[in-house]
């Protein structure tokens, strides 16, 4: 039975952008997370990343009794941390994306892990997604496969896969994809490769050090992209310009791109600049691309290639699929908005939403960059 510390710490995972519905399987999935103690300890986190004895104080507890629960939390992936020593800091993350990734990328198989898995069956709803991700401002992007955009005009290089993850200097594989090894806990194993889910920078340094993966050289990680685009499987990071970690996704599987085929929600993230562009004078309609993409935006009827603007994310999978390269190509979308530069930016383009003032923000961008940069040093304790 959960106590008055889960209420209060689901009623703080209902604060952030990322929200998690109030109900009985939220609540049955903190309870297997957290006891009444640590419950009451995390609900007490602020957006801002704390020191143990920050965090000591806001509980009224000595730092020598907060330090070790604090650790143990870390340790089981339920709070990040980053830093060593008395510098530590501990920060609040949400269920998804986030503990629920944490959870799966070693989870054991047995009762607990599968019961896990059994509960975010049933937390990942329409209506869950719909509260926590329906809006014009996504916390998570597709880049489209590097293949796909090569003789594409007007690419940036941010929106270059490879490029993008380069400008980081430490990488790390996770053991497995939260999504493949949550399928595969509940009876629908994948067969597409489960260690091509990716973390770049400090996210990377954590990762291996709680275990949940191990840090890999640039060779190797551009290696794993390799495998990752072979296998059809479609980028999916965070909706910055250098992002901090990388989903590798498959139709099957993950949350998103489940749910998007299951329930048409085309806009739960943000889809990259790209779109398709068929050549209906080289096309032969012979379905490749359809058996490829992850989100059925391309299907054959009476020998004749359907393709759904609406459902397409621009990932790119389905051009290296085409017989006849000129078919397919990518285009630039008339509707793309453009990322925000830093997780700081990114939490203040959704508050703005959050709170009925995005369109104000679009009209003062130096301002609201300024507000962005200057969250950016907060919630990094720089």
């Amino acid at each position: 039975m959960y106590t008055r510390s889960h209420r209060k710490l689901a009623k703080r995972f209902n604060k952030g952008p990322m929200k998690a519905p109030m109900n009985d399987i939220t609540m049955e999935i903190l309870i297997l997370l957290f006891n009444e103690e640590e419950a009451g300890i995390v609900a007490c986190f602020g957006l801002k990343p704390a020191r143990a004895g920050e965090i000591a104080k806001k509980v009224k507890r000595p730092v020598d009794e907060i330090r070790p629960i604090l650790d143990s939390l870390s340790d089981r992936g339920v709070i990040l941390t980053l830093g060593d020593g008395e510098e530590r800091t501990y920060s609040f993350i949400p269920i998804v994306p986030g503990i629920f990734e944490f959870q799966m990328a070693r989870a054991p198989v047995d009762e607990k892990s599968r019961r896990f898995a059994e509960l975010f069956e049933q937390y990942f709803t329409p209506e869950n997604l719909e509260e926590s991700m329906l809006r014009s401002i996504k916390g998570g992007r597709v880049i489209p496969v590097e293949e796909s955009v090569i003789d594409t005009s007007g690419v940036m290089p941010r929106e270059q896969f490879r490029e993008a993850i380069s400008e980081h200097d430490v990488f790390a594989l996770a053991h497995a994809c939260s999504c493949r090894q949550h399928k595969e806990l509940v009876g629908n194993p994948c067969t597409r490769p489960k260690d091509v889910c990716m973390q770049f920078g400090p996210i990377a340094e954590f990762s291996a050090k709680n275990g949940f993966g191990r840090l890999v050289s640039r060779e190797e990680m551009m290696e794993a992209v390799d495998r990752a685009e072979a296998a059809g499987l479609v980028h999916i990071t965070d909706n910055i310009t250098k992002p901090s970690a990388s989903c590798n996704c498959c139709g099957c599987c993950c949350g998103i791109l489940t749910h998007l085929n299951g329930f048409n929600l085309p806009s739960i993230f943000a889809r990259s600049r790209f779109m398709v562009k068929i050549d209906e004078d080289v096309c032969n309609a012979c379905g490749k691309c359809a058996r490829v993409c992850p989100v059925g935006a391309v299907h054959v009827l009476n020998k004749k290639l359907i393709y759904e603007a609406w459902r397409c994310i621009g990932c790119g999978v389905c051009i290296g699929s085409c017989n006849k390269h000129q078919a397919l190509a990518l285009e630039l979308r008339p509707d793309w908005r453009p990322m925000a530069e830093n997780h700081g930016q990114l939490v203040v383009d959704l508050a703005a939403q959050y709170f009925g003032i995005d369109k104000y923000t679009n009209t003062l961008p130096g301002f609201t960059r300024f507000l962005g940069n200057r969250l950016q040093k907060f919630i990094s304790h720089d």
